[in-house]
């Protein structure tokens, strides 16, 4: 058994990219050596900017060998009438390379026996690195010099060593042997690796971590450490440290300091700058949770000349500050409302209009759905007047620098305006809630009105205009807005029907735009079974149970989540009862198919069995009207009974086609009972 290691070495990776190819590295790694036939025991990968790095621990000597079984001619024609092989079974042993010893004669048929001995580890190493190298996935590609090869970044150099001997094999664009390259500015530029035992430690000494999770430790615990000295409270961003984790070869972390003049203007104004244009870490009081006038960073070195470093990281933070600062300052000069007239030159969509045509999209929409779900006249007017005023911000000087802020500058800016109420400009900010999926959503009624609205104004918009997402192109994040209004009405609990809802936004659209309106609706609605399916799934239910569920409709997402909620219980409480009525449901639905969906006829009833199904038909479909989903459950079970009788005393296959008919319509009539809480034909 021994070690192996491949370290690709690249100009600096993105560090977006970074996750996905070494995951994607590790699986095509562990793919390649069970379908090679080669065993080990863990493939293990990390990265740096400038490498990606694959370790196979404990790879086997050898390949396992191969047996395979061949099947020849039959035994007549193998074999002639004084038992001696034939030139049909001679052909067939020289094509498969065996000798009759290896044949084998079984159900009249001969069988070549092969064995192939499997090759050594180094053999299958030098042919399969270099297919992982070429093989890995990368969002953007590129070319370089003279060569063919695409790939992420420029690949300089290629190490792979089994314990301390090279593996042989050549790419395009470079050679692999043991050498390898140190931080760029600190370590050697090259050096040689001994072994693989070695690599990790030599790697270190010449400041680069290569283990990823060690260098998120590090960073974690300096910036705790920073953190604690000034009595702080670190803002936490996961996406903003995992980047950094991949920015960064030897972390070392240091803290800055800026005017706290700048604490006047919103934190937003502060921490975005900081975070997304600087990738620094803001800082709150421990105490009080305000911002203070600190940072933290991450440089890629030691700590040597770190106030210089510093001194570097502040003047650029304070350029930066003092531009969101005169930015905001510019905008308060105007009120909200003044810069409507601006959005009529902001075009949303071609078909669709200008931001402004949308403005007023939402304003009528926003009432209309307000109406609908039951609102008061307070909400309608505080949703009303935050539609008006939701995209203004659009075209402020802050949005046009920090584009992730829009809603949160507007609400600011309604709000200091002073002609509103705090929930209309909170409903501003919420309206985009929520941004992701998992996301928090909108805390006010007008907010969450507003975003449903946007929302769905947006979908539909698209699709009349003929815009779909088709597979991973999804310009207008259709997908993510279909989820935020499932996520919207689930958190609100809020009774509503996707179809009156997608109904309302249609006919706000342009009349030119929609050419049938009830073919429109239809295909917004099929849109949201996928994300149904999402939500569904997040809940620990099975595929067959989705299936299920889905068949019976979804119109209203939260009567649709409340419905499987209950037929779980039901299954996982009372499984004697759920069973039997698939077991019943199933042997009428296997008759009923026959049935030629005429209506029943009580009058060709001959047997007293079929009255009585249809008398139970009957009362559950009365009582059903009234009962909750568990109870109509408990009903279908007593249904089994008068069911049974049927079948036992009823020749539902009657010669006469008006008797046979019309039995098979009254399992028909059974069959559709239940079919708008769940389908029982999904479950197998």
């Amino acid at each position: 058994m021994s070690d192996v290691i491949l370290e690709i070495g690249l100009e600096e990776v993105p560090a977006r990219f970074m996750p996905a190819a070494l995951n994607d590295l590790k699986t095509s790694a562990e793919k390649a050596l069970h379908e090679a036939r080669l065993s080990f025991s863990e493939a293990l990968t990390y990265g740096t900017p400038r490498r990606l790095v694959l370790v196979l621990k404990n790879v086997a000597d050898r390949q396992e060998d191969l047996s395979e079984e061949v099947r020849g001619p039959s035994e007549k024609v193998a074999y002639g009438a004084d038992g001696t092989p034939s030139k049909a079974l001679k052909g067939f042993m020289a094509s498969q390379g065996v000798v009759p010893a290896d044949i084998e004669i079984r159900d009249g048929y001969v069988f070549a026996n092969k064995t192939a001995a499997g090759e050594s580890r180094m053999s299958v190493l030098k042919q399969l690195l270099p297919e992982l190298i070429l093989g890995l996935h990368f969002p953007k590609t590129m070319r370089w010099g003279a060569h063919q090869l695409r790939y992420v970044r420029p690949i300089h150099w290629i190490l792979a060593l089994c314990d301390d001997q090279v593996i042989p094999f050549s790419l395009e664009v470079a050679d692999a042997d043991r050498l390898s390259r140190g931080h760029r500015h600190l370590g050697e530029s090259t050096f040689a690796v001994a072994s693989v035992e070695t690599y990790f430690d030599q790697l270190q000494e010449n400041y680069v971590i290569v283990d990823q999770n060690k260098r998120r430790a590090m960073i974690e615990e300096q910036l705790e450490a920073l953190t604690r000295q000034m009595n702080g409270q670190l803002v936490p961003d996961e996406d903003l440290l995992e980047e950094i984790v991949y920015l960064v070869e030897y972390p070392t972390a240091l803290a800055g300091h800026f005017d706290d003049a700048f604490l006047a203007i919103p934190p937003e104004l502060v921490i975005t700058p900081m975070k997304e244009h600087q990738r620094y870490f803001p800082v709150r009081d421990a105490e009080s949770g305000a911002l203070l006038n600190a940072f933290l960073t991450v440089r890629n070195g030691t700590n040597d000349h770190l106030e210089v470093v510093q001194a570097g990281n502040e003047r650029v933070l304070l350029a930066r500050l003092s531009d969101a600062r005169f930015f905001f300052e510019e905008d308060l000069k105007h009120t909200p409302e003044s810069r409507l007239d601006k959005l009529k030159q902001v075009v949303f969509q071609e078909k669709l209009g200008t931001v402004y045509d949308k403005v007023l999209r939402l304003e009528k929409l926003s009432k209309q759905i307000a109406e609908v779900l039951g609102y008061d006249e307070t909400v309608q007017q505080d949703v009303t007047r935050a539609a008006k005023l939701a995209k203004t911000d659009l075209v402020s000087n802050v949005v046009g620098e920090f584009p992730e802020l829009q809603g949160i500058i507007g609400e600011v800016y309604v709000s200091r305006s002073g002609k509103d109420n705090d929930k209309v400009a909170q409903a501003v900010r919420e309206h985009y809630m929520p941004r992701f999926y998992g996301d928090a959503t909108p805390e006010t009624d007008a907010g969450a009105l507003l975003a449903l609205t946007d929302k769905l104004d947006t979908i539909v918009g698209c699709f009349a205009a003929g815009i779909e997402p088709t597979g991973s192109q999804d310009p207008y994040g259709l997908r993510r807005q279909a989820s935020g209004v499932i996520a919207i009405l689930l958190a609100n609990l809020q009774p509503a029907s996707l179809a009156e809802l997608i109904t309302l936004a249609t006919d706000t659209l342009p009349k030119a735009l929609v050419a049938d309106a009830d073919q429109l609706v239809r295909q917004v609605v099929a849109f949201f079974d996928q994300r149904m399916r999402t939500v569904l799934k997040d809940s620990d239910f099975n595929t067959v149970f989705i299936d299920a569920v889905l068949a019976a409709g979804y119109d209203d997402p939260v009567a649709t989540m409340a419905r499987a909620a209950t037929i779980d219980a039901f299954r996982n409480n009372e499984p004697a009862a759920f069973d039997m009525i698939l077991q019943t449901y199933k042997r009428a639905h296997n008759l009923a198919e026959k049935s030629d969906a005429r209506a029943v006829s009580p009058e060709f009833f001959e047997e007293a069995a079929e009255n009585k199904l249809f008398d139970a038909i009957e009362t559950y479909r009365s009582a059903h009207a009234e009962a909750d989903v568990y109870d109509s459950l408990k009903d279908l079970t007593e249904l089994s009974a008068p069911l049974d009788a049927f079948f036992d005393a009823v020749m539902i296959m009657d010669e006469r086609e008006s008797v046979r008919m019309n039995r098979l319509a009254l399992l028909r009539e059974y069959t559709l009972l239940g079919r708008d809480l769940v389908d029982f034909n999904r479950f197998k």
